[in-house]
């Protein structure tokens, strides 16, 4: 009779104590070492009758031909060991520019979105995944340098919503052990050692220093801590669950918390309440600055004031109540009617702003500024940015454009209005509100040089660099876009939303109808 090794002992009953044996699993696989003996364990236990299991292997399109020869060998494997296979494709890359996030956020998305689409299809009761002792460190690591309350530096939780990870207490090398003594061949992926990426410069250069230098069982003990944290974060999301309950009113597209109940709390129950009530109308993501700043308005009764919130959420503080509301300026209903989804809110905006203000102040001390605005969509971005600017200038204007009523460049520059201004030998910055194609820009920046000034710099507020057809990039950049339609602020379709305070992305059915 065959001698089970320890590390196969180990980690078949790890499993078992959080899977139940009738239930029906979606295990996530890569091909690494970590979800291959998971994926071989699950595999086992299904032969004893402990569950059943498919396997999703998500392929990010950021790999070529090794991401290929990945999911072959995961597809073997699950051939050889009874488990039915599914395999998505996704681009983790365009996603990424699209929506403005790290290549790792962005394919961290895709594969959950792909591994619930599938685990929906197969009727799974939960997704299981691999993650393990290391992994959980460097969460907890990332989230400390990165900055981070309680319930984000208590890393991952063995069981969160519709996601298992019963491998978080074990660490790596145990996993490794198992696929040895199971003669399990695993698959290496390139880039995990390119510390180009944050996390790999967290495993192979950070984790490795504190073990050196610090503590040489650094990786479990960050491991403890996490689990120590998910207690204390737990109890006070509970409390903060039994406030809400006994708190907040909800009616349609909104949420009403009494004022005086409300700060009675501790600040550390009463800012998760507030966060819950976000999430509740539809919230993504909520930053530090946002919460503090809803909190500020709840304790300092601001009565009129509006904070305005991604996903077009409004927090209001009236009649002793303050108000999440799901409806964004409701005054002009028609006009954000035809905004798909709110891009970057004026809170944002005015702090971008103000950070390009003072590094343009500090770039330029002593020196002779003219500021050159382009007409029209620039006059707002300019008229607070040069606010911003705490340092003599003078400002002059031109009026060009390449766009008339479209939606795309039509590559030809037609300037209706010159500077006045004597600008040679001068330091010159140049304004626009977006850089798309980067034709109108290259050709005022272009026209400028003639005038011979001592430097010439560029500032916009938005970049929509998919778009490009030249080299062109501004000195100094509000906001990296995507390749949307945008209006608000300034940016304008066909003379309209000019006056929205914020960017949105416009309906593509308006400019199909105009």
């Amino acid at each position: 009779m065959r001698q089970i090794a320890p590390a196969v002992y180990k980690l078949r009953k790890t499993i078992k104590n959080l899977l139940q044996p009738e239930a029906h699993y979606l295990l996530a696989v890569s091909g690494g070492a970590d979800s291959l003996a998971l994926a071989h364990a699950c595999a086992a236990l299904a032969a004893q009758g402990w569950g059943s299991y498919s396997v999703c292997h998500v392929e990010h399109g950021l790999r070529g031909e090794e991401a290929l020869r990945d999911m072959k060998a995961v597809q073997r494997a699950c051939e050889a060991w009874g488990l039915p296979c599914f395999t998505e494709h996704v681009q983790a890359a365009s996603y990424a520019a699209q929506n403005r996030l790290s290549t790792e956020d962005a394919a961290r998305r895709l594969r959950y979105a792909a591994l619930r689409r599938i685990a929906a299809q197969q009727g799974a009761a939960a997704i299981v995944t691999a993650h393990h002792e290391g992994d959980q460190a460097e969460t907890l690591l990332l989230r400390l340098l990165r900055g981070a309350g309680l319930q984000g530096l208590a890393g991952m939780r063995a069981q969160q919503g519709d996601i298992i990870r019963p491998l978080l207490t074990l660490p790596k090398s145990l996993l490794e052990e198992y696929c040895s003594a199971e003669g399990i061949e695993v698959c290496y992926d390139s880039t995990n050692a390119d510390t180009a990426y944050t996390r790999n410069r967290v495993r192979l250069e950070l984790v490795p220093y504190l073990e050196r230098s610090f503590n040489p069982a650094v990786v479990p003990t960050l491991a403890r801590t996490a689990a120590l944290l998910a207690q204390d974060a737990e109890c006070l999301e509970q409390m903060a669950d039994d406030a809400y309950r006994q708190l907040a009113r909800r009616q349609d597209d909104a949420v009403s918390f009494p004022v005086t109940q409300l700060t009675a709390l501790h600040s550390a129950v009463r800012l998760r309440v507030l966060r819950r009530a976000y999430f509740e109308l539809g919230g993504e993501e909520l930053s530090f600055e946002r919460s503090q700043a809803i909190d500020s308005l709840l304790l300092r009764r601001s009565g009129g004031k509006i904070i305005q919130l991604p996903q077009g959420i409004n927090v209001v503080y009236k009649n002793k109540q303050l108000i999440f509301v799901k409806i964004m300026y409701k005054e002009n209903e028609k006009m954000h009617d035809d905004i798909k989804t709110v891009l970057l809110t004026k809170e944002e905006i005015d702090a971008r702003v103000q950070e390009m203000g003072k590094q343009i102040a500090a770039d330029y001390a002593d020196k002779d500024l003219v500021v050159i605005v382009l007409l029209k969509g620039a006059a707002w971005f300019a008229t607070d940015l040069t606010r911003a600017i705490d340092m003599p200038l003078r400002v002059d204007f031109m009026v060009a454009s390449s766009y008339g009523n479209g939606t795309s460049t039509s590559g030809s520059v037609k300037v209706k209005l010159d500077v006045s201004e004597d600008i040679k030998g001068k330091d010159v910055l140049v304004i626009d509100d977006i850089i798309d194609s980067g034709v109108t820009f290259a050709s005022i920046t272009d026209m400028l040089r003639h005038y011979k000034p001592a430097t010439l710099k560029t500032a916009a507020l938005c970049d929509k660099a998919e778009r490009r057809v030249n080299g062109l990039e501004a000195d100094y950049v509000g906001f990296k876009i995507p390749d949307e339609f945008v209006v608000g602020y300034g940016l304008d379709y066909a003379g309209d939303y000019r006056n929205l305070p914020f960017i949105g992305i416009l309906k593509p059915a308006v400019y199909a109808r105009k």
